[in-house]
């Protein structure tokens, strides 16, 4: 088998793995919502978790468990992003505790 024919297939299968990615868009963008974070928050994780995962695309051996290893990354990745903004979110929990109104 020579050279070309087996750079062909290679890159065959990296163009089928990295169309599965994008095909979990929604999988992911729906699992990091449940994260609580904010919109743009979200974006951000999906990117970085877009990025980890094509960058080590060819780490991933069984191709039956590529939703889940891509779903980790994502996990990973919200994860990330709640411990950086976690001052933000007992910032805003404080000013609601803050302004609540009282009854007597």
């Amino acid at each position: 088998m020579n050279k070309a024919k087996i750079k062909e297939g290679i890159h065959v299968i990296y163009k089928e793995r990295i169309q599965m990615l994008v095909s979990y868009y929604n999988d992911a963008f729906h699992y990091l919502k449940a994260f609580d974070l904010d919109i743009e928050d979200v974006k951000d994780a999906l990117q970085d978790t877009y990025i980890e995962a094509f960058t080590n695309i060819d780490k991933v051996r069984d191709e039956s468990r590529l939703k889940f290893w891509f779903l980790k990354i994502a996990k990973r990745q919200g994860l990330k992003y709640i411990n950086r903004n976690k001052r933000k979110v007992k910032a805003k929990a404080y000013k609601r505790r803050k302004y609540r109104v009282i009854k007597n």
